[in-house]
């Protein structure tokens, strides 16, 4: 299972996909809806990059469908949207800021995303840290070693949601859209 924090499915050139109309429906009140995705926009921010790697994926034998029960023998892709996942896993009532901000901002919102992340240990599935993540990064100051960081708890939670998505099955997750309009997979939170 692999989740991707990117647009997988994208048929049309302009507006919105009809997932992305309705995750902003039902998150924009936490902060958590998307921009409109659509691939004259994509091509403007560096093309359909998650788009081609589902594509390649799939050549390597990868299906673009969800596991069909828990535990299940798959080798699937799916894209996944860390904040609206958070606020579901969470419970939060907004999202955390920690996305490129001013640099005092941005190390306050990384670090307190950080210790949300922590949290999962005692999720189900828990996620077991390696002692070298516990902390924050001792580099962690300047724009670029910020950058690195956030992109490595992103990579995480990602992770995180696709093997959350695997070990509950259908049960765990809500698929918003479909495979011809594109979707997104939003896991439940679940008790246990």
């Amino acid at each position: 299972m692999i989740g991707i924090d990117a647009p997988l499915i994208v048929p049309n050139e302009e507006g919105s996909r009809p997932c992305d109309r309705w995750i902003a429906s039902r998150f924009s009140r936490y902060h958590a809806g998307g921009y409109p995705v659509n691939r004259r926009w994509l091509r403007s921010f560096g093309g359909l990059r998650g788009e081609t790697l589902a594509q390649t994926l799939m050549t390597w034998g990868f299906t673009l469908q969800p596991p069909p029960r828990p535990g299940a023998p798959i080798r699937a892709v799916m894209e996944v949207f860390p904040h609206p996942a958070a606020i579901v896993l969470f419970g939060l009532r907004r999202i955390i800021r920690y996305k490129r901000l001013r640099r005092g901002p941005w190390i306050r919102g990384l670090r307190r995303w950080h210790r949300q992340l922590l949290a999962l240990e005692r999720f189900h599935p828990p996620l077991d840290w390696p002692e070298t993540w516990r902390a924050p990064p001792p580099e962690a100051r300047t724009r670029r070693s910020l950058k690195a960081w956030e992109d490595r708890l992103d990579a995480v939670f990602c992770a995180y949601i696709a093997g959350y998505v695997w070990f509950h099955g259908p049960a765990g997750y809500e698929q918003i859209g479909d495979l011809e309009h594109g979707y997104v997979v939003i896991p439940r939170r679940l008790i246990g």
